[in-house]
């Protein structure tokens, strides 16, 4: 997902096994729930800290950018590049998303004010449209059902335009406990790129790969 920062930063400021031992450094107060093999040779750990997810996103072996989720999967917050751009929701701003909506009606609708940093840029606000909707199809990965869907994020910088809109395929557990995001989509204009981020298998904690940083699928030779 370091694809999708890069864009940000110019769209913004225009206007013993195969594992080895390379682990996640999981943060104090945090517990790790699920680790996820994606293709394009990146794998994903998501943690729960305190009432936030905090999915970190490692890309052949590298950390690439780390997510946080709010309770309701809200967007709280990105980072790529170890801090080269952050993205955050405004202090006070409201979750965008309701678990209670989608799993009631099948889909969520909302608004968040984010704000956006990098050592160029201080505080920069952008307000972000976002819908989330269940398809109705379930899918079995790795022993567990999940329900499918999608989510769709728009991120406005300047009213007179139509702004960046980025869409993933999501995997929502039964019980709203864990959401996997997929192969994204950004969209910016005529400017479309498709980043499969899709899962391949997902490691629970005491399997053999919980918390590797190292991928194993689209890495080629």
């Amino acid at each position: 997902m370091k694809a999708l920062m890069l864009p940000f930063v110019v769209w913004i400021a225009g206007a013993g096994s195969a594992f080895a031992n390379d682990l996640v450094d999981v943060p104090e107060g945090c517990m790790p729930t699920v680790t996820i093999q994606r293709n394009s040779c990146s794998v994903s750990t998501i943690m729960q800290c305190g009432k936030s997810h905090i999915m970190t996103t490692h890309s052949r072996g590298t950390l690439s950018d780390t997510h946080q989720f709010g309770a309701q999967w809200d967007l709280e917050g990105y980072e790529a590049d170890k801090g080269v751009g952050v993205f955050s929701a405004a202090p006070g701003s409201k979750p965008e998303v309701s678990l209670a909506d989608l799993f009631e009606t099948g889909t969520s609708t909302g608004h968040r004010t984010m704000l956006f940093n990098s050592r160029v840029i201080k505080d920069r606000k952008i307000e972000m449209d976002s819908n989330i909707t269940l398809s109705g199809e379930e899918v079995e990965l790795s022993g567990q059902t999940f329900l499918a869907g999608n989510v769709d994020r728009t991120f406005i910088l300047n009213p007179k335009h139509a702004g960046m809109k980025v869409s993933f395929d999501i995997l929502m557990s039964k019980s709203g406990d864990l959401m996997i995001e997929g192969k994204m989509t950004r969209t910016d204009g005529d400017d479309v790129e498709v980043f499969d981020m899709s899962p391949v298998s997902v490691v629970w904690p005491g399997e053999e790969g919980f918390l590797s940083t190292n991928a194993q699928n689209g890495c080629g030779e």
